[in-house]
């Protein structure tokens, strides 16, 4: 299972229940980080210092989903409706912040 991006800002928002969730979603299966998404959100966060631009990430969603259908992975997201219509990939999404 490879991470998107949002479920680390899902867990640092506070929107995602780690580890329960993660662990949850993930089940046996072995869970990776992408190299980019370490690059999205390193750039993401050293280049927007308005806050508010913070909440507006950029997109490299397809490439990071790319490389979980070129090694037979789940992708785990918050949005799994960015990924409609892409052939070979599974989303999963982890169970909400319980209130």
């Amino acid at each position: 299972m490879i991470f998107d991006s949002c479920i680390w800002v899902g867990i640092a928002a506070g929107q995602v229940d780690p580890p329960p969730s993660v662990i949850a979603a993930a089940g046996d299966a072995p869970v990776f980080t992408s190299v980019i998404c370490l690059g999205e959100l390193s750039f993401w966060v050293e280049s927007c210092t308005d806050p508010a631009e913070r909440c507006e990430p950029p997109t490299y969603a397809k490439w990071i989903a790319a490389q979980a259908i070129e090694h037979g992975y789940a992708l785990l997201t918050l949005n799994p409706s960015d990924f409609a219509g892409l052939p070979g990939l599974q989303c999963v999404m982890p169970s909400p912040r319980p209130p």
